[in-house]
């Protein structure tokens, strides 16, 4: 189990510990079944990186809350995806 002291942006009073069983290592490129699904089948001896802020289920939450969810691109038609279910995949 990997844990780090994470502090709360909205009070620098709270700080608080996250677990995760997967390795950070931020050298290292992202794992992208776990960046998908939230799991990885590796667990510890996984080589590459997990990522703290991923959802349980998969994807990646902003780190910023005033940054959006998922990109934003004028230019581009919209994801027919994104329009039927209201999530990415």
């Amino acid at each position: 189990m990997f844990c780090e002291k994470v502090s709360s942006a909205e009070s620098r009073k709270r700080d608080s510990i996250m677990c995760s069983p997967y390795p950070q290592r931020p050298s290292e490129a992202d794992c992208r079944d776990y960046l998908r699904t939230g799991r990885c089948k590796y667990g510890e001896s996984c080589k590459y990186n997990h990522p703290p802020n991923v959802e349980s289920g998969g994807g990646v939450k902003p780190i910023d809350p005033n940054e959006p969810l998922f990109p934003i691109r004028p230019t581009e038609p919209p994801c027919q995806y994104f329009l039927k279910h209201r999530t990415c995949k």
